[in-house]
Order: C-alpha cells, then structure tokens, then sequence
C-alpha cells in the first residue's frame, strides 16, 4: 500500500505558532500558505442571457462576443495556481463551455489532483463532453 504525501498548507512548519492574533480580543487567525480554493472566470462571454444571472456585465451588450484571455495565457494562469498548490479550482464565466481549450484546462488541473468543477449552464453539454 503507497501512502501519498500531501504538501502542507501552512506557512509555519511549527503547528503551535500558526495562529495569529487581531485586534479582536480572543479572535485569531492561521496564515496559510496560498488559496485553498480558486474561482477562474474564463470568459465574460455566455450563450444565454437568464434574468437570475449574478454578473453584472451581462446588461446592454451581446455577452457572447465577450473577449477572453488568451489559451497561452489562461495556462499561465492556471500553472501558477499549481504551483501555488491550491485544492480546488471553479471554472466559470459567462459560460466556460465556450472555452474551445477547456478539456486541457481540466485535465492539467485534475493531473495536478486538483479537485475540480464547472459552473455551466449546461446548454452546451452533449453525451461526449
């Protein structure tokens, strides 16, 4: 049986010193390391236009046509966020189904066994993706 080793997620080695005190008397607080969790916004762009939708930008324009960071860049982005070791990554938008790249994002994400989801709309899911 192999056991996986988990880096850790405090900045103090020494778990007795990890927690801070503020200006709250009797409230502390531990200083980790980077994020436990991201939320990467791929795309401002959506192919809907719902009337619950929480994003500001979706109001007086066509959302879909939207730019977006390029591929080059969006796997920069999510490099650092491997290296920074975060749990879990969030992709959104708009609609992050439009992100032709999306399947390498997810699979170098979830190579890295960062824990990883999609907030879609699902209009564009089929039976392959």
């Amino acid at each position: 049986m192999s056991i996986t080793k988990y880096n850790p997620i405090f900045e103090i080695k020494d778990f007795n010193k990890i927690y801070n005190k503020t200006k709250i008397d009797g409230v502390f607080y531990i200083k980790l390391k980077s994020p436990i969790s991201v939320q990467f916004e791929l795309t401002a762009g959506c192919n809907q236009k719902c009337i619950f939708c929480y994003n500001v930008w979706k109001e007086g324009c066509s959302s879909i046509e939207r730019k977006q960071l390029s591929k080059e860049k969006q796997i920069k982005i999510l490099n650092q966020v491997i290296d920074n070791e975060v749990f879990n990554i969030i992709f959104s938008g708009g609609e992050p189904l439009l992100i032709s790249w999306i399947d390498d994002l997810i699979k170098k994400a979830s190579n890295k066994k960062i824990y990883t989801s999609i907030i879609t709309n699902g209009k564009l899911l089929t039976k392959k993706k």
